[in-house]
């Protein structure tokens, strides 16, 4: 149950560290786009398992990096789960680690980044 309840949390990190990238975009409607990126990311992944008729109890991997990760859990290998797991929490630590520059990026000032030769980034 602490494994599944791992998985959701750390899907839902993700989840978070994607929206707040789509979000720091410089397009006019990001809020759009963050909002159809998670809702694509939420429903397509199980919709194309169910579709191709892949049984989380034969093929418990892809299973376990959608959002139904308990049909799978009870019939992987520690090993396999540990080892997703791992893999969630690195996407998470990468896309923290861009949102993190972005970030930076965003707090310089105008004339800092002119001299730096980069565009300022416009307030909204």
């Amino acid at each position: 149950m602490l494994v599944l309840a791992a998985f959701v949390v750390s899907l839902m990190m993700v989840y978070a560290t994607i929206t707040q990238l789509m979000l720091m975009m410089r397009t006019s409607k990001r809020s759009v786009w963050a909002t159809g990126t998670i809702v694509v990311a939420v429903l397509l992944p199980p919709t194309i398992l169910g579709v191709l008729g892949i049984d989380p109890y034969q093929n418990t991997i892809p299973w376990l990096f959608s959002t139904f990760p308990w049909a799978a859990i009870e019939s992987a290998a520690m090993n396999t789960i540990f080892l997703a797991l791992l893999s969630q929490l690195s996407v998470l630590t990468l896309l923290n680690l861009q949102l993190r520059r972005q970030l930076r990026l965003a707090g310089e000032s105008a004339s800092k980044a002119l001299l730096a030769g980069r565009p300022s980034v416009p307030t909204v």
